[in-house]
């Protein structure tokens, strides 16, 4: 039956009972009253009131930093933990390796890879980067793969290298990479974008390395793999032999 108050500046009515759609009105003629209607007798601080579509019901306080969710006109509101920036998902450390495989990248559009000193065991390679859209359980191969990558070596001279067909994303720049632990490795910060989109996946990033011929070399890397499946893992590998040493940090964005 409907509950008023009628005349009063405040107070507070709770309703106990569990409430039924059109049936419980509660009716402030006063400006300043208040009106509280909870699926509990007791609700705790931070508790919010929402319709289930058969009753109203509390959703418990979140957890501090939550923000709260509506989930559409047909679905219960919930508290979602806001994540901003990169999320760290795996550190992978070479020995001896054939390649380094990351996998279980499917919900992220966006991958940071960061590159510690990666060193190959074989004189004067290339590192390569190739895509996978089954996990992992095989790589694209095909000549879908294009890049242009400058840069400059330690004598000043330009260095560039670039394909329109490939079957990888070579992340050295003319001048290829030394073995030799003096040499410093391969390191730099590599972006894949539009990751888990079924559009043409990109690879970007700043990059240095030591080769035991032209010295060190600086410079960026940029390509793209141009088919349109969604990318969800990607392999890092040398032309020739294995990955000595190193290691690679690698995040996400939704």
């Amino acid at each position: 039956m409907p509950v008023s108050l009628n005349g009063s500046t405040s107070g507070q009515v709770t309703l106990t009972a569990p409430a039924v759609a059109g049936t419980n009105t509660v009716t402030l003629p006063a400006a300043t009253g208040t009106a509280i209607v909870s699926s509990t007798s007791s609700p705790a601080q931070g508790d919010i009131i929402y319709f289930n579509g058969t009753n109203w019901v509390s959703l418990a306080a979140g957890t501090s930093g939550q923000l709260l969710q509506t989930n559409g006109a047909a679905a219960n509101p919930s508290w979602q933990t806001l994540t901003l920036g990169w999320t760290f998902i795996s550190k992978t450390t070479a020995s001896n390796s054939a390649t380094i495989d990351v996998t279980d990248l499917g919900s992220y559009s966006a991958i940071r890879i960061t590159i510690n000193s990666l060193l190959p065991a074989t004189d004067n390679s290339q590192l390569r980067l190739r895509f996978s859209s089954d996990n992992g359980a095989t790589y694209i191969v095909t000549n879908t793969y294009k890049y242009a990558n400058s840069g400059i070596n330690d004598s000043g001279t330009a260095r560039t290298t670039a394909s329109t067909g490939d079957d990888n994303i070579r992340l050295t720049i003319q001048d290829n990479l030394g073995n030799l632990a003096a040499d410093g490795g391969y390191s730099g910060v590599i972006i894949l974008s539009s990751f888990n989109l079924a559009i043409p996946t990109f690879a970007s990033g700043s990059v240095s390395y030591g080769n035991n011929a032209a010295g060190a070399v600086v410079g960026t890397i940029g390509g793209f793999q141009t088919g349109s499946t969604a990318m969800n893992a990607f392999r890092l590998l040398m032309d020739s032999g294995n990955i000595t040493s190193g290691s690679i940090v690698v995040e996400g964005m939704a």
